[in-house]
Order: C-alpha cells, then structure tokens, then sequence
C-alpha cells in the first residue's frame, strides 16, 4: 500500500471548498474577460463603420457628376 497519508474527510472538504472558491473566481474572471471583450469588438465594429462610411463618402464625391 501506499505509504503517503490518506486524508481526512476534512482535509477533502478543505480541498473542495478551496477548489469551488477558485473555480468561482475563474468564471468571474472569464466572464469580465468576456465583457471586455465584447466592449472592445463592438468599439472595433463603430470604427469600421465609420471608416467604411468615410471611405464612401470620399468615393462618391470623387464621382462626376451624373455617374
């Protein structure tokens, strides 16, 4: 048999409460990295926008007249 110590109930529960703790704050941590995320995309979104609608504005002015 193994020579290490078997742990004790507690120590188990110790273990999984600090686990379920951790756990817990990676969620938190993934779900604020997911807002960010979706903050910087839809920001990342406006400016294309606004640079496709300049970009169009400029080409149209470019046209001649009646094109």
């Amino acid at each position: 048999m193994d020579a290490a110590p078997l742990r004790t109930a507690v120590e188990l529960r110790e273990e999984r409460q600090r686990l379920s703790e951790r756990a817990t704050a990676l969620r938190i941590l993934l779900l604020e990295q997911e807002a960010l995320l979706a903050v910087l995309t839809q920001e990342s979104d406006d400016v294309l926008r606004q640079c496709l609608a300049a970009r169009v504005h400029v080409m149209r002015q470019r046209q001649p007249a009646g094109a």
